[in-house]
């Protein structure tokens, strides 16, 4: 059982490393900031992101532009 536990948290420390090598931001709303800007087909602003996300303007701006440019490179 311990190495059970054991395993699990060494591949809990993997996710994360991965995380912050791939996840364009570290910011844990991203992927809601992501899906609402699929669900606006792109047309979201720093604004929006802060109304429906309930968040300060600076991290809806941060948010806004990390989504921005993810999607540009995906698209």
């Amino acid at each position: 059982m311990d190495s059970v536990h054991q395993k699990l948290e060494e591949l809990e420390k993997r996710v994360k490393t991965l995380e912050k090598k791939v996840l364009p931001t570290k910011d844990e709303l991203y992927f809601e900031a992501e899906k609402l800007a699929r669900q606006y087909k792109g047309d979201i602003s720093p604004s929006l992101l802060q109304r429906k996300l309930a968040i300060g303007y600076a991290r809806a701006a941060r948010l806004f532009e990390s989504v921005t440019t993810g999607l540009r490179t995906v698209a």
